[in-house]
């Protein structure tokens, strides 16, 4: 997810608070949970869009959650108060995927074309289904939703900002 600033990505939103030291439950918005534990420069983007730096120690990974404490919480009460809070880092410190894989955030804005060079819209939206990713395409008030697979997605142009797609029988009607 990208963040509301610039060469910002979420990785993370505080969920609630976990006992009575300080401690929250984080939601992680990673398929690598456990870089959580190496984090050096995280930002914590409150409900007011003010982003600061913040330290978080103490990590723990338990299923599909991460547990943490953050610097200068120290009770229940103050960690309530992040609920909903996002963490993010910078758009440099994103872990290299393989070629050919892209995230989420790095689709979101795109021009979705098809084969023969009709303009169907820009990405909204990227959909994590249990099937398959789907891209949430708009053209003015038009929305069309095109499924991530191999059959439909021809091309994908991070740098031209383009996606090309084959529109198999029935996908744009």
């Amino acid at each position: 997810m990208v963040s509301k600033r610039p060469n910002f990505v979420v990785i993370g939103i505080i969920e609630k608070p976990r006992g009575l030291k300080g401690e929250v439950k984080i939601k992680p918005l990673t398929d690598h949970p456990d870089r959580f534990k190496r984090l050096s420069d995280v930002y914590l983007e409150n409900k007011f869009e003010k982003m600061e730096p913040i330290a978080i120690s103490k990590v723990s990974v338990c299923g599909s959650s991460v547990y943490a404490f953050i610097e200068g919480i120290s009770n229940r009460e103050q960690a309530q108060k992040l609920a909903g809070c996002y963490l993010s880092i910078k758009y440099e410190d994103v872990l290299p995927l393989p070629s050919g894989q892209f995230y989420h955030f790095q689709l979101e804005g795109l021009r979705v074309e098809t084969d023969s060079g009709w303009t169907v819209g820009e990405i909204k939206e990227v959909l994590d289904l249990s099937a398959n990713d789907v891209l949430v395409v708009r053209e003015g008030d038009k929305e069309r939703l095109i499924p991530y697979i191999k059959d439909v997605i021809l091309k994908v142009d991070i740098d031209g900002g383009v996606v090309v797609i084959n529109p198999i029988e029935g996908l744009l009607d």
